[in-house]
C-alpha cells in the first residue's frame, strides 16, 4: 500500500471529508481528489489543442491524440517530442497544473489541415476535427480471432487492474489485451477519450 500511495500523490490530493450514509450516519474520512492538468500540444511550433487530463502518460496521450485526430499520419513521422515544463511532481506541488509538449513532425500539408485557433478539450467529452470525418476511417484488415470466453473476462479483468479508481474514483479507464486475454497496458484518466488516446499512443510507441 505504501508504494501505491506514492503514486497516488502525483495524481490526486488528499482532503478531509464528512461522509454521510443512511445506514451508518456521519463519518470523518480522508478522500483523494484527482488532479486535473491542462496539457497544451504544440505541433511544429503551432499550439493546436489544450487537453484537460490526468498528469500521467502524457507522451502516450500526445502521440495517440495526434494520430487519432489525423494531425499526423504515422508515429514514424514524429521526429521530436519534448515536455516543456519542470518535473510533473514539482508542478503539482506548486499547484501549477499546466504543461506543454512540443512535437516536431513531417506533415503532408495537402492531406492535413490545421485550425487557426487553439482548441480546448474538456474532460466531459472528446471532440473530433471535421477533416477526420471528411477523410473517413480506414478499414482494419485482420484475420485475428478471439475466443468468446476470453472476451467475457476482459471487462472484469480491467476493473480488477484499475489502480487509482479504487482509491479515489472519479476516473475512467481503457485496457489493451492480447488475443489470449493477457493485459498489455491499462490507462486511467479523468477523461474517457484520453484513455483511448493513451492506449493508442502506447500501441504506436511500442509498434504493436
Amino acid at each position: 500500500m505504501e508504494k501505491l500511495e506514492g503514486r497516488i500523490s502525483k495524481l490526486g490530493k488528499k482532503i478531509k471529508i464528512e461522509k454521510i450514509k443512511a445506514s451508518s450516519g456521519k463519518a470523518d474520512l480522508i478522500d483523494i481528489i484527482p488532479f486535473e492538468l491542462l496539457l497544451t500540444i504544440s505541433l511544429n511550433g503551432n499550439a493546436i489543442s489544450t487537453i484537460s487530463c490526468s498528469p500521467a502518460s502524457l507522451i502516450e496521450l500526445t502521440v495517440g491524440y495526434l494520430v487519432n485526430n489525423g494531425y499526423i499520419e504515422n508515429y514514424s513521422d514524429m521526429k521530436l517530442l519534448k515536455i516543456c515544463s519542470q518535473d510533473i511532481g514539482k508542478i503539482i506541488n506548486r499547484n501549477d497544473l499546466s504543461s506543454r509538449i512540443e512535437v516536431t513532425a513531417t506533415i503532408d500539408k495537402d492531406k492535413i489541415r490545421h485550425s487557426d485557433s487553439l482548441r480546448f478539450i474538456s474532460l466531459e467529452c472528446g471532440s473530433i476535427d471535421d477533416f477526420i470525418f471528411e477523410k473517413g476511417l480506414k478499414k482494419i484488415k485482420s484475420n485475428l480471432t478471439v475466443a468468446s470466453g476470453v472476451l467475457l473476462t476482459l471487462n472484469r479483468e480491467t476493473l480488477n487492474q484499475q489502480r487509482y479508481k479504487k482509491e479515489f474514483s472519479g476516473l475512467h479507464s481503457a485496457a489493451l489485451f492480447n488475443k489470449d486475454g493477457n493485459l498489455l497496458n491499462l490507462a486511467e484518466d479523468i477523461g474517457r477519450h484520453n484513455c483511448i488516446d493513451k492506449i493508442a499512443g502506447f500501441m504506436l510507441i511500442k509498434r504493436l
